[in-house]
């Protein structure tokens, strides 16, 4: 069986409410039947460290260092790629 790939997409990597529940949901996932994948706009943090502990695809963007029509190219890439 085939399995079924998820995205979530995560504007900042400081930890808080959201990004906590996102570590909590990507790491109980049941990884056999689901394919998580994470992309945020910015790199670094401790959500960083987190989904790499989880083993969970993780994509950063850095924003910071792109213009808006770069960033939205390299994001649709990402996306088209998983």
């Amino acid at each position: 069986m085939k399995k079924i790939k998820v995205l979530f997409i995560v504007r900042q990597m400081n930890m808080g409410g959201i990004q906590r529940q996102l570590i909590n949901l990507v790491s109980k996932i049941n990884k056999k039947k689901y394919d998580p994948y994470v992309i945020s706009f910015y790199e670094g943090g401790l959500l960083e460290k987190e989904l790499i502990k989880s083993n969970t695809h993780y994509k950063s963007l850095n924003k910071n260092k792109l213009s808006n029509f770069t960033f939205l190219i390299k994001f649709l890439k990402v996306v088209h790629d998983i």
